[in-house]
């Protein structure tokens, strides 16, 4: 049995908007708060390796069991295991267990930060399966002014998904910014809102400027010249930086 799913709004009303960025810019070193430090200790460079798989299926359904029942005791483990697990899968082409995972997921998730996070999780997971009506569905009763950077950095990112497969590459600008410190991301997402800005920035017709932000964040993380192809593949319907991207991780 499926329970009804829950597409109330999860926020909204007037918001004083240079207040709310000013609280953003001082919650950069603040992440995800995680419970169980197996989840984290299971992965790699943020990655899951193949060996660690069933360690982490096994702690995920643990975690979305106890989320279900107390959401305070598992605080953002099921957000970090869960991303792990698609992540993994998302890399080897199997699409419908991204999705499965992130909307079971949903159905133990109670707080607005979790319910937006998977939201708009399940809404980039409809973009690259082709399905633009659904991601905005997904997005439609998400927050576009929270008060927390995860929650801001994921719309974010969200709305400039569904925007890229529209070819609404201005509108990608103008929700991520011009360049990587125009407005402040959450930690695990700053990249991937990078790739989405650089790819905007390209197909606008500025390869140059797309390039040297690709390799802005190359020389500021050396792991990031892998994951980085990895971003495109995982988000391969929207043929993310075609020029910039090889031109940044061979120069």
């Amino acid at each position: 049995m499926v329970n009804p799913r829950n597409d109330a709004r999860l926020g909204g009303g007037p918001v004083d908007e240079a207040a709310r960025v000013a609280s953003l810019w001082g919650q950069l070193r603040i992440g995800m708060q995680v419970r169980n430090l197996q989840a984290v200790a299971i992965l790699q460079q943020s990655d899951l390796p193949e060996q660690n798989v069933p360690t982490a299926v096994q702690l995920w359904e643990q975690t979305r069991a106890t989320a279900a029942v107390n959401p305070a005791a598992v605080a953002d483990d099921l957000l970090l295991l869960t991303s792990a697990l698609a992540n993994y899968y998302g890399l080897r082409g199997d699409r419908p267990r991204v999705r499965a995972l992130w909307e079971t997921a949903l159905e133990s998730s109670h707080t607005p930060a979790h319910l937006q996070y998977i939201r708009c999780a399940l809404c980039r997971a409809a973009v690259n399966d082709g399905d633009d009506n659904a991601a905005a569905g997904w997005l439609a009763p998400c927050n576009p002014q929270p008060p927390d950077l995860m929650s801001d950095t994921t719309y974010r990112l969200a709305y400039s998904s569904l925007m890229t497969a529209q070819g609404q590459f201005d509108r990608v600008v103008q929700a991520l910014g011009d360049r990587p410190d125009a407005l402040p991301f959450f930690f695990s997402l700053r990249l991937l809102c990078g790739v989405f800005r650089a790819n905007a920035i390209e197909k606008r017709g500025d390869v140059g400027t797309a390039v040297a932000q690709l390799k802005a964040y190359i020389a500021t993380d050396r792991d990031t010249a892998i994951s980085l192809p990895k971003i495109a593949r995982t988000n391969a319907r929207l043929a993310l930086c075609p020029q910039s991207l090889p031109l940044a991780l061979n120069t």
